[in-house]
């Protein structure tokens, strides 16, 4: 848990998040799937995987909106 808290500071540096909210999310950790579900939506969100067929539809729905700009 001590790494993802120091993940999410890092990604997030604006984000002044309380114990309790990371807390409620930290209990996630515990799942024995958790490394691999993470692991497989960074991979697939760069492409490296396909993602589960049965939401194909909505990952076509989703691919045809427009681009967010951000500075």
């Amino acid at each position: 848990a001590a790494f993802c808290r120091i993940l999410w500071k890092q990604w997030s540096p604006t984000w002044d998040f309380t114990d309790q909210a990371f807390q409620a999310s930290a209990e996630s950790f515990k799942n024995p799937d958790f490394v691999n579900v993470v692991t497989h939506s960074y991979r697939h969100r760069f492409g490296l995987v396909d993602g589960d067929p049965q939401y194909a539809h909505l990952q076509k729905e989703l691919a045809l909106q427009p681009g967010i700009s951000v500075p």
